[in-house]
């Protein structure tokens, strides 16, 4: 279902590459897991012809009205935050699933009466997804408990739900967009694709740099869960040597089993350490059924670090000593203070052999000496030149050159 969202609904196969959102040329989406352990996806996508920042496509706004109003029209457009019209809030009849519209098949397009049913079913589904707000204790979490009885829950929601109602989508004074909403508890998604997937599809435009920066830090560092801070590594270990300390494991005599305990130590932080990452049984049998956890429109090549400096140290930097630009020779480096080049430290520290030789300093002091010019020579490779300026001093050219990346 995930690749024919990204090849039907988004139009990557389409003939003419246009789906729900437009001409969208590129995507990534994490996999995630709820609480309750249904995986889903957060999704970033890139749409052609938009501006390559919120402060560009402000300027352009300001400098052409037409932009301005096709801008507003293809939100208005993309993003709904009300119930359709003529429509009434789900009830389920008796004997049915409470979720009944969540757990049927989409309606027919075909159909002779979908134009009448659609609108309906919209908005069942819609009430049975998640996408109509309600308050909880997520909500308030961050305030101190001490003044959780004062809270006024429209008002104090961290969520800033309700909305306020809006008749029609625009720009502010500020140039900041307001989408129209009529229902003030809905969140944004595309009836499309929510008539489409039949689940909860929140849709968030991008419109200010604050709210970008908000979607990446989410899908970089809550999303993807990669790493764990220290304090949560030794909060596990703690919380294991707790546990085995007030219940150690025994053998037949009734004696500390040391190494059943070590097992158990080994256990109790591992499964701490995976709980706190959140990653869920759908998750793993899913890595295990060869399944992705992530989606992306484009390929990477992988680049190992070290090879890559050892690379680029060989073919790419030459030194800049004033009007040109000349190779590494016992000249340079005795100008430097970095060692002869045919010395072991002058050749580890340009070539190293391995990845510990990237940690590795001479053991003389650091001492900045005057700035050089390092410029990139693009005589194998076609890498546009470039100039970059930092302090030399004694430590190994490979080291300074990872400084600059």
């Amino acid at each position: 279902m995930v690749t024919k969202f990204f090849d039907i609904i988004l139009g990557a196969k389409r003939a003419s590459k246009i789906g729900i959102l437009g001409k969208v040329k590129g995507w990534y989406a994490a996999v995630e897991a709820q609480i309750r352990g249904s995986l889903h996806l957060h999704l970033l996508a890139w749409i052609d012809g938009a501006p390559a920042s919120p402060l560009d496509m402000k300027e352009q706004m300001n400098s052409d009205a037409e932009f301005k109003q096709k801008l507003t029209a293809w939100y208005d457009d993309i993003i709904c935050q009300s119930f359709p019209k003529d429509t009434v809030p789900y009830a389920a009849t008796q004997g049915t699933p409470k979720q009944l519209p969540v757990l049927s098949r989409p309606l027919d397009p075909d159909s002779p009466d979908y134009a009448q049913k659609r609108d309906q079913h919209h908005r069942d589904l819609c009430e049975n997804t998640g996408l109509v707000h309600g308050h909880s204790a997520t909500c308030f979490k961050h305030i101190p408990r001490r003044i959780q009885s004062l809270i006024d829950p429209d008002n104090d929601c961290r969520f800033e739900l309700p909305r306020p109602l809006v008749a029609q989508t625009h720009f502010d004074d500020d140039d900041d967009l307001v989408i129209r909403c009529e229902t003030g508890n809905l969140n944004g998604h595309n009836p499309t694709a929510t008539l489409c997937l039949g689940c909860n599809t929140d849709l968030k435009q991008t419109a200010s740099g604050s709210v970008a920066l908000a979607m990446v830090e989410h899908m970089g560092n809550y999303a993807i869960k990669l790493q764990l801070d220290t304090a949560i590594v030794f909060s596990a270990l703690c919380a294991s040597i707790k546990a085995l300390q007030n219940r150690p494991p025994q053998d037949i005599d009734g004696q500390v089993d040391n190494s059943e305990m070590t097992r158990l130590m080994m256990v109790k932080t591992t499964n701490t350490l995976v709980g706190k990452r959140e990653l869920t049984g759908q998750q793993t049998a899913s890595l295990l059924l060869g399944r992705k956890n992530n989606y992306t429109s484009d390929e990477y090549q992988e680049h190992w670090w070290s090879s890559m400096l050892r690379d680029i140290a060989r073919d790419v930097f030459t030194i800049d000593l004033g009007d040109h630009s000349e190779p590494y020779t016992p000249e340079t480096a005795e100008e430097l203070d970095l060692g002869r080049p045919d010395s072991d430290e002058a050749q580890r520290m340009i070539i190293p052999d391995d990845e510990d030789d990237l940690l590795l300093t001479p053991e003389t002091s650091i001492e900045p000496l005057k700035t050089r010019n390092v410029t990139m020579m693009p005589e194998r490779r076609d890498i546009q030149t470039c100039s970059v300026t930092y302090s030399t001093g004694r430590q190994s050219l490979i080291r300074c050159v990872s400084g600059i990346f």
